[in-house]
């Protein structure tokens, strides 16, 4: 027969344990959503995290890879035109101290490009087709001493700077075409669209420098006349493909550009270059640097060699301004 304290020592042991039991059923309730909202957390957080990092990565490509190549092109597309003016006529006042200004602003872009290149945290987003990119630009820039020379030699002709300075030029813009900065298949699109319309830049500005040389001499020879009507027709075919591919905003942008007053010297000075004979600079052609504007037609004449390189840098990057 038990006695009343062990009645009760066993009614005590029997509560507490069956208490037990319940935190355990309350707690193991609890668990599964618990367990379940931390993994949707952490799936949340990689995926939040993924995306950011590649956000940086964009950003860092850029900045240190984009703009300064796009930067580097501007300031080579000025020495190309310099350069041709001066073997045009080596013998002008300030012709070779403008020429050294822009070769000093070219080699201050190069010396940011190869500080970058030698960065580890940019070598670590570039690609392998990137990074052979990168180093073909590097490569380009390395003969640009020797090119220089030449010129100052005078064993450079101008059809032949053109050219080799062209060859600088171009490894820069097949980087830029390469270079993965968006994973929208929409927005990649549009941005090698927007290298493509650069490219077509780069092709007036190459036809700038062409006639800025021949405006200095006063003649243009067949070669230079088939040229620039080339270089036309290579632009207008960039365009046509290029803008198809943008909004429709932005296409009519360009659209407008070059159908207002503000190009319409430009196209008349491309027209009256392709439709001459060589010889003489054509009618319609910006008058020689020096020439008081009142010996050329008012009507018909094109904007001075200034302008149109201004013309040449109003189309639009493929970065957005910094």
């Amino acid at each position: 027969m038990r006695t009343p304290c062990r009645w009760g020592f066993e009614l005590g042991e029997s509560m507490r344990f069956r208490g037990k039991s319940i935190r355990r059923k309350i707690v193991a309730l609890l668990l599964v959503p618990l367990v379940s909202l931390t993994a949707l957390w952490g799936f949340a957080t990689v995926l939040t995290g993924r995306e950011a990092n590649r956000l940086f990565t964009v950003s860092n490509l850029v900045e240190k890879v984009g703009y300064p190549i796009e930067d580097t092109v501007r300031i080579v597309q000025q020495e190309r035109r310099q350069t041709l003016v001066y073997l045009a006529d080596p013998r002008a006042s300030d012709a070779l101290s403008a020429l050294r200004r822009t070769r000093t602003a070219t080699d201050e872009a190069l010396a940011e490009i190869r500080a970058n290149a030698e960065d580890s945290d940019v070598r670590e987003v570039l690609d392998d087709d990137d990074g052979e990119g990168l180093t073909a630009v590097l490569d380009a820039f390395g003969g640009v001493d020797t090119l220089r020379r030449g010129v100052e030699e005078g064993t450079v002709t101008r059809a032949q700077a053109l050219d080799l300075y062209n060859r600088l030029i171009d490894p820069c813009y097949t980087l830029l075409a390469k270079l993965d900065v968006v994973d929208s298949v929409e927005m990649d699109k549009q941005y090698r669209a927007l290298v493509s319309v650069a490219r077509a830049r780069e092709l007036l500005s190459r036809e700038d420098a062409l006639l800025g040389s021949a405006l200095v001499v006063g003649r243009v020879t067949r070669d230079e006349i088939r040229e620039v009507s080339d270089l036309e027709a290579q632009r207008n075919v960039v365009y046509d493909i290029s803008l198809a591919q943008l909004p429709v905003a932005e296409r009519e942008r360009y659209e407008r550009f070059w159908k207002n007053a503000t190009t319409a010297p430009v196209r008349t000075a491309e027209q009256a270059v392709a439709s001459t004979e060589p010889g003489e600079m054509p009618r319609g052609s910006p008058p020689r640097p020096g020439t008081p504007r009142s010996r050329t037609s008012s009507t018909n004449s094109a904007p001075s060699t200034s302008r149109r390189t201004t013309v040449t840098r109003t189309v639009s990057a493929p970065w957005p301004s910094r």
